[in-house]
C-alpha cells in the first residue's frame, strides 16, 4: 500500500548541479530529492525497465517546513531552512544513497530572524550574488544579503509589507515580486528601493478577481517581466514604463517566469508552460503533468537546454529543447 502522503507531494524548488547532470527538487515537506539525469538520457543496451531511473537516486530531510529556496552556488547546494541557509557539498551529494549513511548539511548560516511563532524564520526565495554571496527572501517580508564565506548578513533591504515570492539580479540592480502587489527595484548598495512598480494599478493587467500578489519577475538589462494575479507586463527598465500584456488571453495566474535567448518562458499557477516573444507571440504552450507550476529550472551549459518544470503532485516533468515534454521523474515524500 502506497504511503499516502506521496499523494500529496509538491515541488517548490530545483537546483542544478555544476556540472547539470543531477537535479535537487525541494518539496513542501522539507525534503531534498536527488535525481541522476545523465543515467536518463543514457542509451540502455538491455532496453530493460527503466522505472526506477525515475525516482530519486537520494531522499533526505532538511527541515520540517516546506522547502520554498533552493540555489546552487560553485559546488554548494544552498537550501533554505528554518532561520538559516545550509550549504551541501554536491560531491557527496552525487554519490548513490547510503542507507546507514546520514547526509549532513557542511556549513549553515543563521538568518538571526526575528520570532514570531515560526512565521517569521522562513526563508521564501533565494537566489545567487557575487563573491559567494547570495539574497535571501525571508519571513520578515526582507531580503538579506549573506556572505556565505564569512556566515554572516552583510545588510538587508526593507519596503515589502508581504512575503517575497520572487527575485532577479543583473548586476547592482536588484528586483523583487511580494504577494503586497509591488515590484521592488533595488540598488544593491542601499537599503530601501529606488523603484516601485505596482502592476494591479495599471488597468490592462489588472485582474481583481485573482487579486494584486505578484508571483514572478526577471530581469536583463533593458527589460523587466513580471506578474500574478495581475497579467504578465513587459516593462521598459530604463522609463518603466508598460510596454506590453503576455498572455493576455489566459486566466491563471503567474508563478514563474524567466528570460531564455529570444524568449519568456513563464509558468503558471495552472497545467501549463508557455514560451512568448517579447511582441507577445506565443511559440509554444505546454502541457504539463503538474496541476499547478511552482518551480522552473533550465540547463544552461547543455546543447539540449532540458527544461524542468516542478509543481503540484510531486513530479517533475524533463523537456527536451525546453520545448517539449520528454520524461517525469518523481519525487518522494
Amino acid at each position: 500500500m502506497p504511503n499516502i502522503k506521496s499523494f500529496y507531494v509538491t515541488v517548490l524548488s530545483e537546483a542544478l548541479s555544476p556540472c547539470e547532470e543531477f537535479l535537487a527538487a525541494g518539496t513542501n515537506f522539507g525534503n531534498v530529492n536527488i535525481f541522476n539525469i545523465k543515467s536518463l538520457y543514457e542509451e540502455d543496451e538491455h532496453h530493460g525497465p527503466r522505472d526506477h531511473l525515475t525516482l530519486p537516486q537520494k531522499c533526505f530531510s532538511v527541515s520540517n517546513k516546506p522547502l520554498q529556496a533552493m540555489t546552487s552556488l560553485n559546488d554548494n547546494l544552498l537550501v533554505g531552512g528554518k532561520n538559516c541557509i545550509e550549504g551541501f557539498s554536491w560531491n557527496q551529494l552525487i554519490l548513490p544513497q547510503n542507507s546507514d549513511q546520514k547526509v549532513k548539511s557542511c556549513w549553515t548560516v543563521d538568518l538571526r530572524l526575528p520570532t514570531d511563532f515560526g512565521t517569521k524564520e522562513t526563508v521564501d526565495c533565494m537566489i545567487n550574488g557575487e563573491n559567494f554571496t547570495a539574497f535571501a527572501a525571508c519571513g520578515d517580508n526582507n531580503i538579506h544579503h549573506v556572505d556565505l564565506e564569512y556566515g554572516k548578513v552583510k545588510h538587508a533591504f526593507s519596503g515589502h509589507t508581504d512575503f517575497i515570492h520572487s527575485m532577479s539580479l543583473v548586476g547592482n540592480q536588484l528586483s523583487s515580486a511580494s504577494e503586497d502587489g509591488t515590484v521592488c527595484i533595488w540598488d544593491t548598495r542601499k537599503s530601501k528601493p529606488v523603484h516601485v512598480i505596482t502592476p494591479h494599478l495599471e488597468s490592462k493587467l489588472n485582474r481583481p478577481h485573482l487579486g494584486k500578489w505578484v508571483g514572478a519577475v526577471a530581469m536583463n538589462e533593458d527589460w523587466l517581466v513580471c506578474g500574478g494575479g495581475p497579467h504578465l507586463g513587459l516593462y521598459h527598465l530604463r522609463s518603466l514604463t508598460m510596454s506590453k500584456v503576455l498572455l493576455e488571453e489566459d486566466a491563471h495566474g503567474v508563478n514563474n517566469v524567466m528570460f531564455h535567448e529570444d524568449n519568456i518562458i513563464v509558468g503558471l499557477d495552472g497545467p501549463f508552460v508557455y514560451h512568448c516573444l517579447f511582441s507577445g507571440d506565443i511559440t509554444v504552450k505546454m502541457p504539463t503533468t503538474p496541476l499547478r507550476v511552482y518551480s522552473i529550472c533550465l540547463q544552461k551549459k547543455d546543447t539540449n537546454k532540458l527544461l524542468f518544470v516542478g509543481g503540484s503532485g510531486g513530479d517533475v516533468d524533463i523537456c527536451t529543447s525546453t520545448k517539449l515534454q520528454d520524461q517525469v521523474v518523481r519525487c518522494l515524500s
